[in-house]
């Protein structure tokens, strides 16, 4: 059987002679009953698959959350897969699949009570608003969104039953997605092998490359050939990961100084179909939207709510940008309410990390979030610019009068949590390894799939053994050779991972000095003693540490089209350790935040692009000459590249809240959901 190079970087280019093509069927209905699934007279060399031919458990089980690989007799959501076709062409697959006959009963959709919901209540919320002298109270959304990719999401497997089934995957967690498909094929873990390609960098989501590799893994599984699954750009955009929708009510006891008393605050997450993963975005968000200021008294409740919709898979942030969202706008009407320039209000009020977070649990101590905060508005000269905009928004006569400018400037802060996964009692597995070869070069090895590792292990390596930056090699992730080091989210890859890493090179400098290569060193996590997180209470403490950023977005808006224009954007991040390598990644999410801010959502069903749009365009909706050059400042506390926290979600928690600031400032009308697009601007303004 033929098998791809074993260090393939891009699968979309991969084939030989044997090798089939796969396509899911998918559901055309929202809701409804499976009545007839018929699949036959299919072309030569063609084969469909459907949930009764699936060997082992058709069940995909992540965290808390499961759902099936193939619907049996129901289907609860739009593009639900049904069946599977795989064949030696894509003539083929296309006649295969205009010959699968599917009969359906739709049902109309009916929202059940809430799957899941928690609260926390802190302090006497009832006296602190019988004391206000203020009460501000706001309501907002957010709306789903598709993490930006310029690449189709492709997977190859090949293998039989007596080798074992290697696959070439996309994955932000390779060894739970391993430990799926093996379930699926009912064969032991160790029939199954996940390579990620280098070239990949764990762009997909949880759910889709699961999903996606348990699909190719079937059909090779039951044809003995290789199989290429490949998801279209269009078909990704669909079906693929995207944040959870969410609403957030608050109500807020403010005294005649702009301080909190007291906040309540309720948060709904809708959660698409099956609802996998969702608690723990429900969790993320929570945090976020109580977490960045002080409060001493605060009652909170937060549910989930199922829609017909593709499984929400987070994307970038898992939860914390719709928290942050809304808290950040909700934040900007106090501010007002008080008759305070937002940077006083902010400096007076937010949290410095500390003794504890205001939704419970503790953090180190630092006073990163007034250094980020003071940084980012000295910067940006924001208390100038929101003070002559205020001016001369006061002097205009109409905003439709096209000889006056409408500016508006928007200042915005948050932290990312960063170490564990909050939705889960205990901690992540996580393992390190490196080796020290006989020409003294050293081999990292683990599971971490994001672009960080690629530069900062090899500085880490440097700093602590003295060996230079070239001679660090980080090893392809591959299940059946490197350790379990968890998933590579909440900035896990840079925090977690550098400080096994260093240990490891410790321990190698250490044995090195009386023993000759080859070394070897591994090291586990092992957190901090601290309480263990309670997600169905929402106490102990759900990370190890955080990292705080501010966003300020200065916007112009055309008084005869309402489309804004991009001004300028300051970004100052607590990153513990800076490196200029990381800029370059931070201005490309820049692109896709901007998009989620201000661009309608592309359904997917558009259009394909001309082939001479550029990609920024294709990929986030935006050329990038359309947005200016951000200017990002990390704040360096750390001198060691060790001691990085990592900036895995960032910079993506502040810039949407910003943005919907600065609109509303230059307009005079609250935009309370995201995104702010021309057509809601009309919309608002009649």
């Amino acid at each position: 059987m033929s098998s791809p190079n074993e260090h393939i970087e891009f699968t979309e280019d991969w084939a030989s002679a044997d090798m089939l093509l796969g396509r899911v069927i998918r559901s055309p209905i929202e809701n409804g009953s499976i009545l007839e699934k018929r699949s036959d007279d299919l072309p030569e060399g063609c084969l469909a698959a459907a949930a009764g031919d699936i060997p082992g458990r058709n069940r995909m089980k992540l965290y808390d959350g499961e759902m099936p690989f193939l619907a049996t007799d129901r289907v609860c959501y739009l593009g639900e897969p049904v069946m599977l076709v795989a064949g030696p062409t894509e003539e083929h697959l296309q006649e295969a699949a205009a010959r699968i006959s599917l009969q359906w009963r739709e049902e109309p959709f009916v929202r059940e009570e809430p799957p899941y919901e928690t609260g926390y209540t802190k302090g006497n919320c009832s006296r602190a608003f019988k004391e206000a002298d203020h009460i501000v109270e706001g309501r907002y959304t957010c709306g789903s969104h598709a993490p930006c990719s310029y690449r189709s999401h492709t997977v190859v497997c090949t293998g039989d039953a007596a080798s074992g089934w290697t696959l070439y995957t996309p994955s932000l967690h390779p060894f739970e997605l391993r430990d799926n498909v093996a379930a699926l094929l009912g064969v032991s873990k160790t029939k199954v092998t996940v390579r990620v390609p280098g070239t990949s960098h764990g762009t997909a989501g949880y759910v889709s490359s699961v999903l996606a590799a348990g699909h190719a893994a079937l059909m090779c599984c039951l044809s003995g050939r290789p199989v290429r699954l490949a998801l279209a750009l269009g078909e990704s955009r669909r079906y693929g990961p995207r944040r959870f929708p969410a609403r957030v009510h608050y109500r807020t006891a403010v005294d005649a100084e702009g301080t909190i008393l007291g906040m309540e605050a309720d948060l709904v997450l809708e959660t698409g179909g099956h609802g996998v993963m969702a608690r723990q975005a429900l969790t993320r968000a929570a945090l976020a939207a109580c977490g960045a200021y002080s409060c001493d008294n605060l009652h909170v409740t937060a549910r989930l709510e199922t829609g017909p919709r593709p499984p929400y898979g987070g994307g970038f942030g898992f939860g914390e940008p719709q928290g942050a969202f809304a808290l950040e706008r909700h934040a900007s009407k106090i501010a007002e309410t008080a008759q305070l320039d937002p940077f006083t209000w902010k400096k007076q009020n937010l949290f410095r990390s500390g003794p504890a977070l205001p939704l419970g649990g503790r953090l180190a101590t630092s006073e990163a979030s007034l250094a980020v905060l003071e940084d980012v508005v000295n910067r940006s000269g924001f208390v100038r610019k929101h003070a002559a905009f205020e001016a001369a928004k006061k002097r205009r006569r109409s905003i439709r009068d096209p000889a006056t400018p409408l500016r508006g400037i928007g200042l915005a802060a948050a932290y990312h949590g960063v170490g564990s996964f909050p939705g889960r009692a205990k901690e992540e597995p996580c393992a390190f390894k490196v080796l020290l070869d006989t020409n003294k070069k050293l081999h990292c090895r683990c599971s971490f799939t994001t672009s960080e590792p690629a530069w900062l292990y090899p500085a880490v390596a440097a700093e602590i053994l003295g060996i230079p930056e070239s001679d660090v090699e980080i090893e392809p992730v591959d299940t059946a050779q490197v350790p379990n080091s968890g998933p590579s989210v909440g900035s896990r890859p840079g925090y977690i991972g550098t400080r096994l890493l260093a240990r490891c090179c410790e321990t190698v400098r250490k044995k090195r000095i009386r023993s000759l290569p080859p070394i070897e060193a591994l090291s586990r996590y092992r957190p901090k003693e601290r309480t263990l997180w309670d997600p169905d209470g929402l106490k102990g403490d759900p990370y190890v540490e955080a990292c705080w950023e501010a966003a300020v977005v200065q916007i112009e808006v055309d008084p005869v089209t309402m489309v804004p224009e991009w001004k300028g954007i300051w970004i100052s991040l607590d990153s513990g350790y800076a490196d200029a390598r990381e800029k370059s990644e931070l201005e490309s999410s820049l692109l896709s935040e901007a998009a989620y801010a201000a661009l309608k959502e592309p359904s997917g069903r558009e259009p394909v692009s001309p082939a001479d749009e550029p990609w920024s365009r294709l990929c986030f909706g935006f050329r990038a000459s359309e947005i200016p050059p951000p200017q990002i400042h990390m704040l360096a506390a750390e001198d060691k590249p060790s001691r990085k926290k990592g900036l895995g979600d960032h910079p993506v928690l502040c810039l949407a809240p910003a943005y919907a600031n600065a609109v509303s400032q230059a307009l005079g009308h609250a935009f309370d959901g995201v995104p702010v697009t021309p057509e809601n601007i009309e919309e608002a303004l009649g």
